[in-house]
C-alpha cells in the first residue's frame, strides 16, 4: 500500500491549544457537482481551489489564473491532506455538540 506521510512528530510543533476555527473554514468551502473538462463526463463531488485558498491557503499551492511562459494555464494544486485535521477537528466539534443535544434529550 502506498501512504502519504507528513511530518507529525511533536518535537517539532509548538502547541497553542485546541484548534476551533474549522467550522468557519468548512462553511465557506463549497462542493460542486462537477466533471473535469476533456475527460469521460463522469461526474462527482469536487471542490475549487482559489476558493480554498481563500479561507484555508496552507491547503493550497499557485495563484487563481496563473498562466505560464507559453500562455497555457498554470494549474493550482491542493493538497487535500493538508485539509484531514480541519476535517477531524470539525467531527470532534459536531459529535461533542450531538453529545450535548443528545443529554439534554434524556
Amino acid at each position: 500500500e502506498m501512504f502519504l506521510y507528513s511530518a507529525s512528530d511533536y518535537r517539532i510543533k509548538n502547541l497553542h491549544g485546541t484548534y476551533t476555527e474549522s467550522g468557519r473554514i468548512i462553511d465557506h468551502i463549497n462542493v460542486y457537482d462537477a466533471s473535469i473538462i476533456g475527460e469521460n463526463g463522469e461526474r462527482g463531488p469536487m471542490m475549487l481551489a482559489h476558493e480554498i485558498q481563500e479561507v484555508y491557503p496552507r491547503a493550497v499551492e499557485g495563484e487563481k489564473d496563473a498562466v505560464n511562459e507559453d500562455g497555457s494555464p498554470k494549474l493550482q494544486m491542493v493538497g487535500y491532506n493538508a485539509m484531514i485535521p480541519l476535517m477531524l477537528a470539525e467531527i470532534k466539534a459536531l459529535r461533542a455538540r450531538v453529545a450535548e443535544m443528545e443529554t439534554k434529550l434524556q
